[in-house]
């Protein structure tokens, strides 16, 4: 029988996690025998010793002669640890975690930490922490779903989570790949959302498509004055045609970026509009509405007599690319007017 012993390589990740842990041990127990030695210089007695007497030890602290040191102990059995993972000890890949707190351990800066159990953490100022970057981080990776950071306050005054800056945003809210309303999930009242580039306040609860959302953000853009994008006239804006006299029942698609009233790149939800009517038949009226519907039935400026100038302010919702539908409804057809005051985004 061979005496060689078979040796097995530890990975690396193992070797520095035992190194690490090693050197833990090592500095706990510097630690503890600098308090052991602060601790026995404060029971010696004060008086000075007499000459030829032996010197006395209290005896709660007495250090028996048999028993080996710590620190030894401790480096032994840091040995013995390394000799079992060199003979064959096998560690589940992914399974170690460097330097990790466990149940009942204390917090270790700088590393992993877990425990099944819940930390609480309780006073005026439980926790305050300042960094140069990201002060705190939270991530929940609960596939079913869970809270990174839930704040509970209890009290006439109490807040939830207050957030705050010199300088920058105190709150920021981020997730643009959201649609609203959301195709799944479960929502409460009270939930908020980006989607779009916009916010969003859930006001009535739901599963997915069920759940209702108003929209937050949304800003109108006024103009100094209102920019002239049509005119149904000859030798008006836009140069191109039809530039003719609407007819009854005639629908046109009109463009909103003439003269630059809606600037290029954005693409507003609305706009409001002037309309105005001139040169009309004995009795009609315009309707202007989204272009990817069919034409409402309705009206937005009406008209009584022929040769009437008549305007009426409407808002009116855009198809995406800044543009709207018109209609013209009464015999002998009428001009079209159209000045843009604003946008809303």
């Amino acid at each position: 029988m061979s005496d060689k012993t078979e040796t097995t390589d530890v990975d690396a990740s193992t070797s520095d996690a035992l190194a690490s842990t090693i050197r833990r041990l090592e500095s706990t127990v510097d630690d503890l025998q600098r308090q052991l030695d602060e601790l026995r210089a404060e029971r010696t007695p004060s008086a000075t010793p007499v000459a030829g007497a032996a010197p006395t030890t209290p005896a709660a602290i007495v250090d028996h002669p048999d028993e080996p040191d710590r620190r030894q102990l401790l480096r032994r059995a840091g040995a013995a640890t390394a000799g079992a993972l060199a003979g064959g000890m096998v560690l589940a890949a992914g399974t170690a975690t460097p330097a990790a707190a466990a149940n009942g351990g204390n917090m270790i800066l700088g590393a992993n930490n877990s425990a099944t159990n819940l930390t609480q953490l309780t006073g005026t100022m439980a926790v305050e922490t300042s960094n140069s970057t990201n002060t705190f981080s939270a991530e929940s990776s609960i596939p079913s779903g869970g809270d990174a950071i839930r704040g509970f306050a209890y009290g006439t005054n109490g807040v939830g989570v207050r957030a705050s800056s010199t300088n920058g945003p105190g709150l920021i809210i981020q997730n643009g790949t959201q649609v609203i309303p959301p195709q799944a999930g479960s929502w409460q009242v009270g939930a908020f959302l980006i989607a779009g580039s916009h916010l969003h306040y859930c006001y009535s609860g739901g599963t997915g498509p069920a759940s209702k959302w108003a929209r937050l953000s949304t800003t109108f853009i006024a103009f100094d004055g209102p920019i002239r994008v049509y005119d149904s006239r000859p030798g008006t804006v836009p140069a191109t045609p039809p530039k003719t006299r609407f007819s009854d029942h005639e629908e046109r698609t009109l463009s909103l970026t003439v003269n630059n009233a809606i600037p290029a790149g954005i693409s507003p939800t609305a706009v409001a509009v002037n309309l105005t009517a001139t040169n009309t038949n004995p009795g009609g009226y315009f309707t202007a509405w989204r272009s990817t519907i069919p034409w409402p039935g309705t009206s937005s400026v009406n008209w009584s007599m022929a040769n009437q100038t008549i305007a009426n302010q409407s808002v009116i919702r855009t198809n995406g690319l800044a543009q709207i539908k018109v209609r013209c409804e009464g015999a002998g057809g009428a001009d079209l007017v159209v000045d843009v005051v604003g946008y809303y985004l």
